[in-house]
């Protein structure tokens, strides 16, 4: 162009013109070939490529379990989801041939067969997977990051133009790593119904997973190439490159020691007197805190695919049972409470009574005579509580959802159940249940319900609300969760002469639940189970629930044993277990003694 045209303005505008045009077009085909053909940097070792620009892969890092002395329960940890494309392998032609040498690479690294890596590329609808996918293995992060050296020196040597590296001419851009996180339970299966599990998706099912899923959420994000490659971060290996937000840390009012105490007490009782199973439960009744929960038969959450998805739900809160004579203790606080009776009110025990048009007996069918409300607890008289339920009438159904049966307890797991408890003016009640209610039966409860309900009475009548979950931890906080009182069910004073009648009961009766030293109040039942053709004559639910020291306690503990063979009475199965944990647990805890040796 002469410059002289240059003096016409429309030839300047021209010129300007052309001038832009071509710079953008440069800087348009230096933006290309930044984002299709990598660059050559330096990381950790020469000439490593990698695509100038990223892609991120979320997965969902949860928050760590830790006991209320931050013992950790259950942590994180991150695998790699390894997979592959096959039609990827066809385009590139020879698909046998190709399969199979990377097949014969995989296995090793992924712990499989050569055969069983070539099966699932060559044949991926035979899994279930489509021809679009097939998933070889999820495995630890070592072995990611050596598949991911593996993939990018193959590209590197394939860009060099050269066969000196033995992955040369692999598809392994056809392998895909996604980041995925695995569930880490460095007490095995210890809390198992408490804590819940996590699948691979992952979903969070049961327990405190489910229930304090939001709290435990967090994202992570995995920096990635786009070919699924970890970013190299230092030296000839790739580590985890990885930034987390909103994870939060629960710190749970579950003591670790006290757990494996439970729970083994709990096996060997189930075992000892040939059970389908059972539960127990260690509460605060102070604060409502849970020190321990356990179910038998139970599972490992780590492998829970292992297991019959009927031990994952929690019985202790998912369950409803009918709990027999230790339910006598609500019937006789609401007595007391009421001012009907008196600890030593007397009534005329004649071994059976007739209510509602319904004959019922004691369990043991004896008589007793003139017999005190405290001897109704000795003995377990159901005639007695019938007699305080014939004076209460309605109002013991009141003292009955005051305590809080037939509602959630509201205790943060997940699965609870409200328990069954049919009340005049329903369509099925009927004066008869008002005897049969009385002392445990016709009326269903959870082992969550019962042991907060014995715990408000140890608590002086004020009523917590459980919970496994003291504290969360956020942004390097401890944010505490305070115990919450529900309702004062009975009066203080009230408490405290119940709590004179148990001990009574187990001082003179209940042999097997004492603890040399300390004062226990407690209460034994033998619940029969019903069926559909009635009451079964054989199997029962054997239970024991009790707390101490009597009048200062540290610990409600409840023990229900599922349809025991060699011994059927709570006070011959359960009551034992209730001692073992309860005489371990004041000396974990330095409790002194509350009693002389004199004394029971």
């Amino acid at each position: 162009m002469n410059v002289q045209h240059l003096h016409n303005p429309r030839q300047r505008i021209l010129f300007v013109t052309g001038i832009l045009v071509v710079m953008a077009a440069v800087l348009a085909a230096q933006l290309v070939r930044w984002m299709i053909w990598p660059q050559p940097v330096e990381v950790g070792g020469p000439d490593i490529w990698q695509p100038r620009y990223d892609v991120t892969s979320q997965t969902v890092p949860r928050g760590n379990f830790v006991d209320r002395d931050g013992a950790l329960l259950v942590t994180t940890t991150y695998q790699w989801k390894v997979s592959l494309t096959p039609m990827s392998l066809k385009e590139a032609g020879e698909l046998q041939r190709k399969a199979g040498d990377l097949a014969a690479r995989l296995a090793p690294l992924l712990g499989m067969s050569e055969a069983d890596v070539l099966a699932r590329v060559t044949k991926p609808e035979d899994y279930g997977f489509t021809s679009e996918y097939a998933y070889l293995a999820t495995v630890n992060f070592q072995t990611g990051q050596e598949i991911a050296r593996r993939q990018t020196s193959s590209q590197d040597q394939k860009r060099k133009d050269t066969a000196e590296n033995p992955d040369y001419g692999l598809p392994w851009g056809a392998v895909k790593l996604e980041p995925v996180t695995i569930r880490v339970y460095p007490e095995g299966a210890l809390g198992a119904h408490v804590f819940g599990f996590v699948n691979q998706e992952p979903q969070a099912f049961y327990g405190i997973e489910k229930k304090h899923n939001d709290e435990l959420r967090g994202q992570t994000t995995f920096d990635v190439t786009a070919g699924g490659i970890p970013l190299a971060k230092m030296g000839p290996r790739f580590q985890q490159n990885a930034s987390t937000e909103g994870a939060h840390d629960l710190v749970l009012t579950m003591d670790r020691a006290i757990q494996y105490l439970v729970e083994q007490e709990l096996r060997a009782t189930v075992q000892r007197f040939g059970a389908q199973g059972g539960t127990i439960i260690v509460l605060d009744p102070k604060t409502g805190g849970v020190l321990a929960s356990a179910s038998y038969p139970t599972y490992a959450p780590a492998r829970y695919g292992e297991f019959p998805d009927s031990t994952w739900d929690d019985p202790a809160i998912s369950e409803q049972y009918e709990p027999g004579s230790i339910f006598k203790i609500i019937t006789m606080a609401a007595g007391l409470n009421a001012g009907v009776v008196k600890p030593d009110t007397t009534y005329e025990d004649t071994g059976c009574v007739t209510i509602g048009g319904r004959r019922i007996c004691n369990l043991d069918e004896r008589i007793y005579g003139l017999s005190t409300m405290r001897e109704v607890l000795l003995h377990s008289l159901n005639t007695g509580t019938i007699f305080i339920n014939k004076m209460l009438d309605k109002e013991f159904y009141a003292y009955v959802e005051r305590f809080g049966f037939g509602a959630l307890t509201e205790v943060d797991l997940a699965g609870e159940v409200a328990g069954d408890v049919r009340k005049p003016g329903d369509r099925n009640w009927s004066e008869a249940d008002l005897g049969t209610n009385s002392y445990g039966q016709g009326l269903a409860v959870t082992a969550m319900q019962m042991a907060s309900a014995v715990g408000a009475v140890a608590n002086g009548g004020l009523l917590m609300k459980p919970h496994v979950v003291q504290g969360i931890i956020a942004n390097g906080r401890v944010l505490k969760i305070d115990p919450r009182p529900v309702r004062q069910v009975i009066r203080k004073e009230t408490a405290e002469t119940l709590t004179d009648m148990l001990m009574y009961a187990v001082d003179n009766g209940a042999e097997l639940a004492r603890v040399p030293g300390y004062s226990v109040a407690g209460k034994s039942g033998t619940a029969q189970i019903p069926t559909s053709s009635g009451y079964s004559e054989s199997e029962t639910i054997a239970g024991f629930v009790g707390y101490l020291p009597a009048h200062d306690p540290a610990f409600v503990i409840l023990v229900k044993i599922v349809k025991p063979r060699t011994e059927t009475l709570g006070n011959k199965v359960a009551a034992p277990a209730f001692k073992n944990i309860a005489q371990q647990l004041v000396a974990m805890a330095g409790i002194p003694p509350d009693r002389k040796p004199a004394e029971r």
